[in-house]
C-alpha cells in the first residue's frame, strides 16, 4: 500500500482502532464496475420517484392539453428517466475510476472501512449480516436497522423485487481486493468470534 494510501487511510480511524488488514484495489476497473452498479441503483430509485410524481401531473394536466399531451409527455418522461437512470450510472462509474487510486480498504477491531477520496463508509463488526465474495469483491452487508425492520414488516413483496436496489444502500464492497479468500475469512472470523 502507497504511503500516501496509508495516510489518508490514517486520518479516517478511530482511536485506540487497530487495522487488522489494509489494502487497495489491484486495478481501477472493478471499483469503477462497482460504482456503476451502485449509481444505476441510486438513479433508477429517483427515476421511480421522479415517473410517479411525473404522472400526476401530466394527469391532472391532460384534461387541459387533451390526450396528446399525456401520451407525448409520457414518451419524453420516459425518454428523459431512461437518461437519467444511465447517465447516473456512467458518472458514478467514471467517478469511481478516477478515485480508484485514492481508494483505501481497512478491517479494523470495530469495523470495516472503506475510504475513497475524502468519502468514507464503513459497517460496524457487530452490525455485519453477511460476507460474501462476489468474483474478485468482497461483499459486506449491515444488518437492518430497528427502523428498516419495521418498515419491511409493513411492506408486501416489494422489498423482494427491490432486493438488490435495497442492498446497495446496506453493502460496503471492498472492490478489486488481491486475497478475496483471506479478507472473508478474516471478517468470518471477526463476525463469529467463538467459531475459531
Amino acid at each position: 500500500m502507497s504511503v500516501l494510501a496509508e495516510r489518508l487511510l490514517q486520518s479516517h480511524l478511530w482511536n485506540d482502532e487497530q487495522v487488522l488488514w489494509q489494502g487497495q484495489p489491484i486495478a481501477a476497473a472493478p471499483v469503477a464496475a462497482t460504482a456503476a452498479r451502485e449509481g444505476f441503483w441510486r438513479g433508477l430509485g429517483t427515476a421511480i420517484g421522479l415517473a410517479v410524481a411525473g404522472i400526476v401531473i401530466l394527469i391532472k394536466l391532460s384534461p387541459d392539453f387533451g390526450t396528446g399531451f399525456l401520451k407525448y409527455g409520457a414518451i419524453v418522461g420516459a425518454i428523459g428517466l431512461g437518461g437519467y437512470v444511465v447517465w447516473s450510472a456512467a458518472y458514478a462509474g467514471l467517478r469511481g475510476r478516477r478515485l480508484a487510486g485514492s481508494t483505501v480498504y481497512a478491517i479494523t477491531n470495530r469495523r470495516v472501512v472503506m475510504v475513497q477520496g475524502e468519502e468514507e463508509r464503513w459497517v460496524g463488526i457487530r452490525e455485519i449480516a453477511a460476507v460474501r465474495s462476489r468474483g474478485g469483491d468482497v461483499v459486506v452487508e449491515r444488518k437492518l436497522t430497528d427502523a428498516e425492520l419495521r418498515w419491511r414488516a409493513s411492506t408486501t413483496n416489494l422489498e423482494d423485487e427491490l432486493a438488490d436496489a435495497i442492498a446497495v444502500g446496506r453493502a460496503v464492497v471492498i472492490a478489486g481486493v488481491p486475497e478475496p479468500a483471506r479478507v472473508v475469512a478474516l471478517l468470518q472470523t471477526l463476525q463469529h468470534p467463538t467459531a475459531s
